[in-house]
């Protein structure tokens, strides 16, 4: 599997993004990181996260009374971690100077019940980056589905962020423990 690296920009903001996971591999505004850059962290960061961007409770889930095993890639918890498609080779779709867009599909019945079709876009204007992810069922079945990303954000300039807070509105919570 090949990684391929696109590099969008608009105004003083350039994002590089990854193929692999269609990852916001970098994102800067003047030069200065937004986001801890990919190749400073080794797991996860910025990949797109689904059908399950949680942990999977030792790697089995239930769905339409089919019982699907995943790989363990959090051994020490025996869990499934963040999905199917982090690690995959996404297609692009469409690429402009200012903003890309990739797709996957997601067939493997042995991991998931349907056919699930997956389309991110990162799109860099005046205001910083939007990022939209799309999801389409393929199948004639109610699928399992839920999505997350993982980019670690900076505040430049700032050495700890413990004085700053992000606020995100939201009409539904889910709480989990603090194994999964």
């Amino acid at each position: 599997m090949k990684e391929s690296i696109s590099t969008i920009s608009h105004g003083a903001y350039t994002a590089e993004i990854s193929s692999i996971g269609a990852t916001l591999a970098t994102l800067k505004f003047e030069d200065k990181n937004l986001v801890e850059p990919r190749l400073n962290i080794r797991y996860f960061s910025g990949e797109i996260l689904a059908p399950g961007p949680n942990r999977m409770a030792d790697r089995r889930y239930s769905q339409n009374g089919e019982t699907f095993e995943l790989q363990i890639n959090e051994i020490f918890r025996n869990n499934a971690l963040h999905g199917l498609v982090f690690d995959k080779s996404w297609k692009s779709l469409t690429k402009e100077k200012d903003a890309i867009s990739l797709e996957i599909i997601l067939d493997d019945t042995n991991k998931y019940p349907g056919i699930l079709e997956l389309e991110t876009t990162y799109e860099l204007d005046d205001k910083g980056l939007l990022s939209t992810l799309t999801a389409t069922n393929l199948s004639d079945i109610v699928l399992l589905y839920g999505a997350s990303t993982h980019p670690y954000l900076t505040v430049p300039g700032v050495e700890s962020v413990d004085e700053y807070f992000l606020q995100i509105s939201a009409n539904q919570v889910y709480l989990s423990d603090e194994e999964r």
